[in-house]
């Protein structure tokens, strides 16, 4: 009798583990531009992607030494309204050494100006927000003061019942003694810069599957839940004399190759065949581009090495970085879902 009971209940959870559906990952982007501009294409993609959530560049936070303090800067302008059941997660953006400038009591009160003028970016629109994320890569030097901004924010946003995240890179998950976690509800991992960007690496610095495996591991001990954003950008490293003049953003290979602008080189580097200027950019004669490019092979191998190590629940968010039409032109529908549904 014993035995047959054991068998019964046996059986009972294995149908239920078979029942057990796969958690269910919410899709979403980032835009991350000065002007929210949209097309009815553009539209019909998020829609067709069932993307209902956006994470949206509402401003940055700058240091302005003639005023010796942090105020805000090119704050979004929208030319096009957000599209129905999107919902909105300000992103505002401070630079790390903006924190080496500041003394720490000022920092409650930078916290009340940061809500009050997301609040206006985003009135004209009439978003209602729930979560605001911020997006610093602090250090060492700048915890406490960082550390505090988030404290105050956080102690501000809950009693209206929203939630704040804040992003991380790779070396704060797998250092976190040393960097510390920050104060937040959640995280977002920034799953990409993680190659050194200078004038001698070959190597993509955007993303380095080698360099991610170093840190990956340290994921499921992190103590925050964590949402994940993927790279599917492009830039070029503008390049003369063996140094680094800048990076041209939105800039792809197809696009530098089709201008007849440049000349490609035994090293696979694109060289300026003259003077002129190009994407905002002037190039001397001999100047060179090293193009580095998150195909939809790439972003896949990506996905893949980050979906063997994290633990994926039904709120977790997967985010592609990011929403713009030079991105989006060198990516099918079909390759935005393999990415998502890697995680599924």
């Amino acid at each position: 009798m014993l035995r047959k009971r054991s068998l019964v209940f046996i059986v009972i959870l294995f149908t239920l583990s078979g029942c057990r559906k796969s958690p269910t990952i919410a899709p979403s982007f980032y835009y991350w531009k000065t002007i929210f501009q949209i097309s009815s294409a553009e539209i019909q993609l998020l829609d067709t992607l069932h993307i209902s959530r956006i994470y949206l560049r509402c401003f940055d936070i700058v240091y302005k030494a003639e005023q010796k303090k942090l105020i805000p800067e090119s704050p979004i302008i929208f030319s096009s309204k957000v599209p129905e059941k999107i919902e909105i997660v300000p992103v505002i953006y401070i630079t790390n050494k903006s924190f080496l400038q500041i003394i720490e009591d000022s920092i409650p009160d930078l916290a009340l100006k940061i809500i009050s003028f997301t609040n206006n970016c985003l009135a004209p629109q009439k978003i209602q927000y729930h979560e605001m994320q911020i997006d610093c890569d602090w250090t060492e030097t700048t915890r406490s003061k960082y550390f505090l901004l988030l404290k105050v924010l956080r102690e501000k946003l809950s009693p209206q019942h929203k939630t704040l995240s804040a992003t991380l890179r790779l070396h704060q998950i797998k250092y976190k003694r040393k960097t510390g976690v920050p104060p937040v509800d959640r995280g977002m991992l920034m799953f990409y810069n993680m190659g050194s960007l200078s004038a001698q690496n070959k190597n993509n610095s955007i993303y380095n599957a080698e360099i991610a495996t170093q840190y990956i591991n340290y994921l499921k001990d992190y103590p925050l839940k964590l949402d994940m954003a993927l790279p599917i950008f492009t830039w070029g490293v503008h390049l003369r004399s063996g140094k680094i003049l800048s990076l041209v953003n939105n800039l792809s290979t197809d696009e530098a190759t089709a201008s007849n602008l440049f000349h490609e080189s035994t090293a696979g580097l694109l060289v300026a065949k003259s003077g002129f200027f190009f994407h905002g950019e002037y190039y001397q004669q001999y100047d060179q581009l090293r193009m580095e490019e998150i195909t939809p092979e790439i972003a896949k191998k990506a996905a893949l090495q980050l979906a063997e190590k994290l633990t994926i629940t039904d709120s977790t968010n997967i985010v592609l970085y990011h929403f713009d039409s030079t991105n989006l032109s060198r990516y099918e529908v079909k390759d935005f879902n393999q990415l998502y549904h890697t995680f599924n």
